[in-house]
């Protein structure tokens, strides 16, 4: 007796797999999701690169600001600023780095587009400024702590209380307390300044010696008597310089102290422009503001500036290229390229505190 036959059967799904057009649209649907997983990534990052840059920019903006307002606040401190007495002389320094008569000077830069030049014209120690941005320069008296312990003589102050520095000065002259020879010198009783700059230093049982000029305080000269406090020559130039680093031009805020090396202060500041306010009916209050080269600073009659700075970011962080355009910066228009970076406006105007008679 024969058996029956029996059929088997197969699942479909068990004999031929996935189609090419089913591969084509699982593949497609997996380069959508990695698309959008990687813009995902892409704008958390550039969102958290430029949320980093503008924390940047604000905290640059407040140090800056912080630190030209202070030294501003003080332009023109001479001790007790009698600074209609200031007697003496300065040899070896340029004008612009050594007017202690005036609380601030600076230099208009003449045009935006890169010509490098500025009225009234740059000394040589402020040579590399960057072209378009302008140059602001404040004197005063700097505090050592230091007075006389005996009247004046004609050729020299003595002081007391001093310490040796070490070989710190040009040609490894020893400086004392701050000091070093061919430095500034300004002494002030409130009744008198003079103001010198130092030949040598001597030290003798604990008494220093500043020796100046044999002929620049005569016998019959105003006498300075014991106890007179004696101030080191401040002169110190802020501005705008750019520098190359790793292929990219990098703008910063610099500043120079009596015509030394620049060195660097803040990076990202792009460009300083300066109004200077001018009193002309002697209240202490600026009538107007002007630039620098409208201003006649050989009288001291600025008691405060307007300050602004362009402040760009460290990277290119905008998802598009903007427009050259011209930025309009208290009266100057200042040229911006076509980039990436962001940037911004930061302002103020500082009273010239000492330089009225408030310090």
């Amino acid at each position: 007796m024969s058996r029956p036959a029996v059929t088997r059967c197969h699942s479909a799904a068990g004999t031929h797999g996935f189609t090419l057009v089913e591969l084509m649209v699982a593949l497609l649907i997996g380069l959508m999701v990695l698309a959008g997983i990687v813009k995902l990534f892409t704008d958390t990052r550039r969102g958290s690169t430029m949320q980093e840059e503008l924390a940047r920019q604000q905290e640059n903006e407040r140090f800056a600001m912080f630190l030209l307002a202070r030294e501003l606040r003080h332009a023109g401190d001479l001790g007790c600023w009698q600074v209609a007495n200031l007697s003496g002389q300065v040899t070896g320094f340029s004008d612009s780095l050594s007017h202690f008569r005036l609380a601030v000077t600076g230099h208009e830069a003449v045009s935006s587009s890169g010509s490098g030049s500025w009225s009234p014209a740059l000394p040589a120690e402020l040579g590399g400024a960057k072209p378009g941005s302008d140059v602001l320069l404040l004197h005063r008296a700097h505090n050592l702590g230091l007075t006389l312990t005996a009247p004046r003589r004609s050729d020299r102050f003595l002081v007391n209380n001093v310490s040796s520095d070490g070989p710190v000065c040009s040609g490894n002259q020893i400086g004392y307390s701050g000091l070093c020879p061919g430095d500034t010198v300004i002494v002030s009783d409130c009744f008198q300044t003079n103001e010198f700059s130092i030949s040598s230093l001597e030290m003798n049982n604990g008494v220093l010696s500043i020796l100046h000029s044999d002929n620049l305080f005569p016998e019959n000269a105003y006498l300075m008597q014991e106890g007179t406090r004696l101030f080191k020559g401040y002169s110190v130039a802020y501005f705008v310089k750019e520098s190359v680093v790793d292929g990219v031009t990098v703008p910063a805020l610099y500043r120079s102290i009596g015509g030394a090396p620049a060195e660097e202060l803040l990076e990202g500041v792009e460009s300083m422009q300066v109004l200077y306010g001018v009193d002309r009916d002697g209240d202490n209050s600026p009538d107007l503001y002007l630039k620098a080269s409208s201003v006649d600073f050989s009288t001291p009659n600025v008691v405060s500036v307007q300050i602004a700075l362009l402040l760009r970011s460290m990277s290119e962080v905008k998802r598009e290229s903007g427009a050259a355009r011209e930025l309009q910066i208290l009266s100057s228009s200042v040229a911006v390229p076509a980039d990436r970076y962001l940037r911004r406006v930061a302002s103020s105007t500082i009273m010239l505190r000492d330089a009225v008679g408030e310090g």
